[in-house]
């Protein structure tokens, strides 16, 4: 209980000086974060009317399991009405040097664009462990990227989040058939 009322205080702590804000007092932070897009994760909501007889019939049961798990992690970020690079991550999980290898490969270019058009640019991600790994931290300092803070355990505060939904949504829209595509992870990982 002491956590969520110390995660709670954080929040408010983030919140209460931006309370103010205008939509230009966003402008020059860039939000990223990665995500995974799996081949069996259709948003679509798929009823299944059945007797207690049929419980187990397979008809009845959507597949689950690792031959219908695969996907792909993505790494991406936008600033204002504007979007930097969708990253392809091809290894199965990020770890702090995959993910300090996405920074030095998408983050720089991205940065000196906006220090261009709006001036100190901060960059934000979560806490997951791998944004806040010494290592990570590290290379930022080394690389003069300013954070913005960002309160633990606070998902609705990063807006991206809203920009994953949206990019899964129209994914299975687009190609609705998408988990009876054949292939498996090398298949996805090798283009």
């Amino acid at each position: 209980m002491q956590e969520k009322h110390a995660n709670l205080k954080a929040r408010l702590e983030w919140a209460f000086p931006r309370k103010d804000w205008r939509v230009g007092d966003f402008q020059g932070i860039l939000y990223s974060d990665e995500c995974t897009v799996r081949k069996s994760a259709d948003p679509r909501l798929v009823w299944v009317f059945r007797t207690p007889q049929e419980k187990w019939l397979t008809a009845c049961i959507p597949p689950r399991g690792k031959a219908t798990d695969i996907g792909l992690i993505v790494w991406g970020c936008f600033w204002g009405k504007k979007r930097g690079p969708l990253v392809a991550i091809r290894e199965p999980r990020v770890d702090r040097h995959v993910y300090i290898r996405v920074l030095d490969s998408a983050l720089g270019p991205v940065m000196q664009v906006i220090a261009d058009e709006v001036g100190d640019p901060l960059f934000q991600h979560d806490n997951a462990k791998v944004h806040t790994a010494r290592d990570t931290l590290q290379w930022l300092e080394d690389n003069g990227i300013d954070l913005e803070d960002h309160p633990p355990l606070s998902p609705d505060l990063n807006p991206i989040e809203h920009a994953w939904v949206e990019l899964k949504r129209r994914l299975h829209k687009q190609y609705p058939d998408i988990l009876d595509t054949p292939g498996g992870p090398d298949r996805v990982r090798a283009r």
